[in-house]
């Protein structure tokens, strides 16, 4: 994960930032950077603690989100969008043959620790006549479809009509037994 997060911004950086206009003089410098970054950094720790007969339960869980955009302001030709969560069960309460008053579902994986990438997609914007979009990467349905996916997804059209062509495969994060 963090191979692709660094091999997609040192690649794909570049094309957010606008071409140097070589006419303009050098008085006629850019009030806007090159590119933007917004986002948000969150993570939580989680203790929690019950009295049973005869003993005392506790539970230590650590979570993570990663939110990022990057986009030129001015040019508006591309932007990369990255979302992703994580989550790691510190005391490792993972049996599934006993009881456990704290056991959720993240407490079904093999390893304490998991993770999922929601969004992490370059979009290309008004790149020919009549294609308003194209999409790249992990993605959400952009018409609030609740499908993730791995492929390309392109807007075409028009003022009067929009069509959204989708390709790639289906994302099933929740799934017992899912393979990648």
């Amino acid at each position: 994960m963090c191979t692709l997060l660094v091999l997609v911004l040192l690649f794909f950086l570049p094309l957010l930032s606008p071409a140097a206009d070589q006419s303009s003089s050098s008085s006629k410098q850019s009030l806007y950077p090159s590119y933007t970054v917004n986002g948000y950094v969150s993570t939580r720790y989680v203790y929690r603690t019950a009295e049973l007969p005869g003993q005392r339960v506790t539970d230590q869980d650590a979570f993570g989100d990663l939110r990022f955009d990057v986009s030129s302001p001015q040019e508006r030709s591309a932007e990369f969008h990255f979302f992703g969560t994580a989550r790691s069960d510190l005391d490792g309460n993972q049996g599934s043959s006993t009881f456990h008053p704290f056991e959720d579902a993240a407490d079904t994986h093999r390893s304490r620790s998991s993770g999922y990438i929601y969004e992490a997609h370059l979009d290309l914007n008004d790149p020919l006549p009549k294609v308003t979009q194209f999409r790249l990467g992990r993605q959400a349905g952009t018409r609030d479809e609740p499908v993730f996916f791995d492929g390309i997804a392109v807007d075409v059209g028009g003022e009067k009509l929009n069509l959204t062509l989708y390709g790639g495969a289906a994302v099933h994060f929740y799934e017992i037994d899912s393979r990648w």
